[in-house]
């Protein structure tokens, strides 16, 4: 689950450009929070760095996480091109993220993610940014890494900011 879209041109061979993170946003977002339950997968699978989807290997004693994560990053036009799933949280144009780790739980439980600043990196009302909340099951699902069957429901999600 995540705010934006996916390339109209889909790759696949390269499955992970095919998300299109963010929507204009033109206010300083401070934090995230809403509320999760999750459940992991019974096998946790692990992709190796560089590997390929069928080099998947069990990993004993390693349990899924899901993640709940936010990205506030810098654009000079509407078309400038959008953070993808590829490397997302390298990305130089990030100015601020949100990292929360999905904790296995029965029922609801309310969290809350801030928003950290790039060290160096500061919001500039008179910059344009592109926000996006980025949920998933497996924390590590950009690596194709997770375990099948995990579950990550999500409500009442916030976004708190300072207005322009």
């Amino acid at each position: 689950l995540f705010m934006g879209f996916f390339s109209e041109e889909l790759n696949i061979f390269q499955p992970l450009t095919n998300t299109n993170f963010g929507v204009p946003f033109d206010k300083q977002p401070i934090s995230i929070s809403g509320f999760y339950k999750y459940k992991s997968g019974d096998v946790f699978y692990r992709v190796p760095e560089g590997g390929k989807i069928g080099e998947a290997k069990p990993e004993d004693g390693t349990r899924d996480k899901g993640a709940v994560n936010a990205i506030l990053y810098e654009v000079s036009s509407d078309e400038d091109k959008y953070i993808t799933g590829a490397k997302t949280y390298e990305d130089p144009r990030i100015i601020a993220k949100a990292i929360f780790t999905c904790a296995e739980v029965d029922d609801y439980t309310s969290f809350k993610a801030d928003l950290v600043y790039v060290a160096g990196k500061s919001y500039d009302s008179s910059k344009k940014y592109r926000f996006a909340i980025i949920a998933s099951s497996s924390a590590e699902g950009d690596t194709f890494s997770g375990a099948p069957g995990s579950i990550l429901y999500l409500d009442d999600i916030e976004v708190s900011y300072i207005p322009n």
